[in-house]
């Protein structure tokens, strides 16, 4: 499951320097995923992951965004992976609703995910 996730990286790391939500983790993000063109960029971006995935052996996923977050490009990024999902026909569910990168927003989406786990492995 994704609620919130930072979709952004390791694609997105050279936008952070100056940025004023994700200069802290410019740093952190080139230790972890490498500089430009370092293998670690693509080895572990979802949506490189995502294009040579084996869809029979896709898991379900459940993503969740909401549509007041205010840090700039997840809402794009978890769209983009939703359409990715779909061109490719792995199954997933996609929910966009109110409320934003908080902890009420993530108490409520972590219901809904456990129902989706529920739901999705009969138990």
């Amino acid at each position: 499951g994704d609620i919130s996730a930072p979709l952004i990286v390791p694609r997105d790391i050279e936008k952070f320097p100056g940025h004023p939500v994700f200069g802290f983790a410019y740093a952190p993000s080139i230790y972890s995923f490498g500089p430009p063109g370092h293998p670690n960029r693509s080895a572990y971006d979802v949506f490189e992951l995502t294009k040579k995935a084996d869809t029979a052996q896709a898991p379900y996923f459940f993503l969740a965004m909401g549509i007041q977050d205010r840090f700039t490009g997840f809402l794009a990024r978890h769209r983009e992976l939703a359409e990715l999902f779909s061109t490719r026909g792995i199954k997933y569910e996609y929910h966009e609703m109110p409320g934003g990168h908080t902890y009420r927003f993530w108490d409520t989406q972590s219901v809904e995910a456990i129902r989706c786990m529920r739901r999705v492995l009969k138990f």
